[in-house]
């Protein structure tokens, strides 16, 4: 049986879920490769700033963090309830985005309590309300209550891409759009 072994692939970007709220991103972008496509589309490799570029199907937006290649992995805060497509590229000087690899897609999940209820795996009273006391709910009566409505989630303030790295890097990450 052959495992996937990331060492034997060349140049690439993958993103996953971590929970709903954050993705976990990594990459390997070899530096000649790296340099070849800067010096293919003339951009000075001096001044030239890498950005990791997350696409939200569901908005329809582009969000795009500065990076250091040599960091090699970005968790980045993300809005639940989301698909994201992901890619590595530069800005060229006339500020537009040159991608030089594409990653994958990414899904995050709703945050709370599903809508879908099963009534075979109902529990008992006592147990549903210690699960679900964390969460905010307007009833205790009322199922649908416990589920953030749509006003309501657009009220809530999200960190969005304001990205961490996970290694030392010594660029301090920043938000370009």
């Amino acid at each position: 049986m052959k495992y996937l072994d990331i060492e034997d692939e060349e140049n690439y970007l993958h993103i996953m879920t971590r929970d709903p709220s954050w993705l976990f991103v990594y990459w390997d972008i070899d530096d000649s490769f790296a340099k070849e496509e800067e010096i293919k589309h003339g951009v000075d490799p001096v001044g030239n700033q890498w950005v990791l570029r997350l696409f939200s199907l569901k908005n329809a937006t582009n969000h795009d963090i500065a990076i250091d290649l040599n960091s090699k992995n970005w968790y980045v805060p993300v809005e639940p309830g989301n698909e994201y497509e992901s890619s590595i590229g530069f800005v060229d000087k006339s500020g537009e985005f040159i991608e030089v690899v594409r990653g994958d897609k990414a899904v995050t999940s709703s945050i709370g309590i599903s809508r879908i209820v099963d009534p075979k795996w109902k529990m008992p009273e006592e147990i549903f309300y210690s699960l679900i006391s964390p969460y905010k709910f307007k009833s205790v009566f009322s199922m649908s209550s416990l589920i953030y409505s749509d006003s309501e989630w657009a009220n809530v303030n999200w960190p969005l891409f304001q990205s961490v790295s996970s290694t030392d890097s010594p660029k301090s990450p920043r938000i370009i759009a």
